[in-house]
């Protein structure tokens, strides 16, 4: 194996031991109280799983929305880049963790988007829930896997349609999802 993959896996190890940190900080302080710290651990490493598994479906969409397009693109470097680009994410989670309950600085909600205001749940839609991650982070994010994607091959206006619709069903999943889980109906 050459220094270069050594160091690519010794990235993705950083990127999972950042998820696995905030993941469990999240869940410690949720179900700490009703779980054992090994519980813990265990619901962690399956979210973990859980994650990998939805960046694989993400990379796999860029891979064959590429290959509908007439370019072929790479799906562990695809992978690669969607895992990496997802500690924005982690960042988030761990922004929004650090400041729970506490009165949110301005700059967060620039950063994380309107979840950082608890106010912003007080209305108990799913639209709410599904655009409340919109900030800063989720740009940078989208922009680096348009990039991701322009480096693949993909022109960029295709890689913005691409990551558009992915974003676009991504929400809409959230929002249905959620208001079922409230018990509402996501059709008038």
């Amino acid at each position: 194996m050459t220094s270069g993959r050594w160091a690519l896996l010794l990235w993705y190890a950083v990127v999972a031991v950042w998820w696995f940190q905030a993941t469990q900080a999240v869940f410690s302080q949720t179900l700490g109280q009703q779980m054992s710290e090994s519980a813990v651990t265990g619901a962690t490493l399956f979210a973990l799983a859980g994650r990998l598994g939805s960046e694989a479906v993400e990379a796999t969409w860029y891979v064959l929305g590429g290959r509908a397009f007439g370019t072929r693109v790479r799906l562990l470097p695809m992978l690669g880049a969607i895992a990496s680009l997802s500690l924005c994410d982690a960042t988030a989670e761990t922004l929004l963790h650090r400041f729970e309950g506490e009165a949110s600085p301005a700059w967060l909600a620039l950063l994380v988007g309107g979840r950082a205001d608890p106010e912003w749940f007080a209305e108990e839609s799913g639209v709410r829930y599904a655009f409340g991650s919109l900030g800063l982070l989720a740009l940078i994010r989208i922009a680096g896997t348009i990039d991701a994607q322009r480096r693949q091959g993909i022109p960029p206006g295709r890689a913005l349609a691409l990551c558009g619709l992915a974003v676009a069903a991504s929400r809409l999943a959230t929002w249905w999802t959620a208001d079922l889980v409230r018990g509402m109906s996501p059709l008038p």
